[in-house]
């Protein structure tokens, strides 16, 4: 029977016991019944099953469970209640990696398939380092799969029932679009809520005649009156035409997308329409199977996630999804191109190794995933942006902001300084 393995931190709070607390995530997160209540058949082919546990500290410890892989339904809503549904209200758990090898091909119908699925693929803050499994497949540098004729971005995996497909561009597809191989990328956000569409492609202009790779909505902007959607989007990509009629330098114009299901995907055909270099966004607002639909559209468009209301997912220590697992494994699992993260030093609470843990996971070889870019954002200014090179790489997009708002000479000034920062690094 083909199963897979999530990995966990768990704290033991006081009273408990290790055997007794994964015990109870073995029953709640599959049967939810008193174990004396479950047969031995229902017990051997759908509760979880202990791995590996191993002590980390007084009272934690790193453990893997196996779970049967039909439990997941071999869809994205049922994975995401298998790998985090009743436990997210218990304290004390949290997921630190998922085996994605497992979900690479969907077994035929009423076929459970072979397998062990015993490769525990680990979030950077595990013990023993990376411990993932790469591809046998060699497409991208960082052992994405390759080859997909609908994006003409390099493939996932080669199966169309795969569960998980991971970035359609991902990081050289990307690269290939803005035809720059090997520096840093810049990203800037359009801003503030309350500007026109005018204002706002104004700002665009700008941005892009100094230089600016990626500008992207701010994820406060959406449909509101003062900017409707269409017009924004037409401003912007126009804005973006007209810049590089000028300067014979291409930048992308990636609006925010964010809503209900058919407005997010009505603002999607609007933005390929009109132009757009990719899409924004927030997944824990839309819901993350949002991301997957997105990455699997033909013709489709890169796609950025933004961490809008995911915050207590990975705020609590001891519980929730380590920062590396959320934004640099499940989200380039589901198909996230670029990874929005709130940067070290800024006005958020992750540390340099959080954000040097994430960068690795959203690069390294998982499965047949193409890695994707993580985007710090936040803590990043014009003064201290060739430190943050140093430490994350040429394969991150920063993310500027209110620095290059404060610029005395403008944004377009602004612009062109972190142009000639990056244009140097290699």
């Amino acid at each position: 029977m083909k199963s897979f393995i999530i990995t966990y931190r768990i704290t033991l709070l006081e009273g408990e016991e290790i055997t007794g607390k994964l015990e109870g995530i073995c029953y709640e997160q599959s049967v939810e019944m008193p174990p004396d209540t479950i047969s031995d058949d229902i017990r051997g082919r759908i509760v979880g099953r202990v791995n590996d546990c191993e002590q980390t500290g007084p009272r934690t410890y790193r453990a893997a469970i196996e779970w049967p892989a039909a439990n997941t339904g071999f869809e994205i809503s049922q994975f995401l209640n298998v790998l985090y549904g009743n436990i997210s209200l218990k304290p004390g758990i949290q997921v630190t990696g998922v085996d994605w090898d497992a979900f690479a091909n969907r077994p035929a119908s009423g076929d459970a398939g072979t397998g062990t699925g015993s490769v525990i693929s680990r979030s950077a803050d595990s013990k023993s380092g990376s411990g993932a499994a790469t591809s046998p497949n060699s497409g991208d540098r960082y052992g994405g799969a390759a080859g997909n004729s609908s994006t003409g971005a390099p493939a996932g995996p080669e199966s169309g029932n795969s569960l998980f497909h991971g970035p359609a561009f991902g990081i050289d597809g990307i690269r290939s679009r803005l035809n720059i191989p090997e520096r840093p990328l810049s990203a800037t956000a359009l801003k503030p809520m309350g500007f026109t569409a005018q204002q706002l492609g104004d700002l665009c202009y700008h941005f892009a005649l100094g230089g600016i790779d990626i500008i992207k909505d701010d994820h406060g902007l959406a449909d509101q009156p003062y900017a409707p959607f269409r017009e924004r989007v037409r401003m912007c990509t126009d804005a973006i035409r007209r810049a590089a009629d000028e300067t014979g330098r291409a930048s992308v114009y990636i609006p925010n997308i964010t809503g209900s299901w058919p407005d997010m995907m009505n603002r999607f055909e609007t933005a390929r329409e009109l132009g757009a270099g990719g899409v924004m966004i927030s997944p824990h607002i839309t819901g993350l199977a949002a991301l997957d639909k997105l990455a699997r559209l033909d013709d489709g468009l890169p796609v950025a996630a933004h961490p809008a209301f995911s915050g207590t997912l990975t705020m609590h220590g001891d519980s929730g999804f380590s920062k590396a697992f959320l934004y640099g494994e499940l989200w380039r699992a589901l198909g996230a191109d670029m990874v929005i993260y709130p940067n070290a030093g800024g006005r958020f609470s992750f540390s340099r190794e959080e954000c040097l843990q994430l960068n690795e996971t959203a690069r390294r070889p998982l499965a047949a995933f193409r890695a994707c870019f993580p985007m710090p954002g936040g803590g990043i200014q014009r003064h201290n942006l060739p430190e943050w090179v140093t430490s994350y790489g040429p394969d991150t997009v920063y993310l500027l902001g209110g620095s290059l708002y404060q610029h005395p000479d403008g944004i377009e000034a602004a612009a062109r300084q972190i142009s000639d920062i990056l244009s140097e690094t290699r």
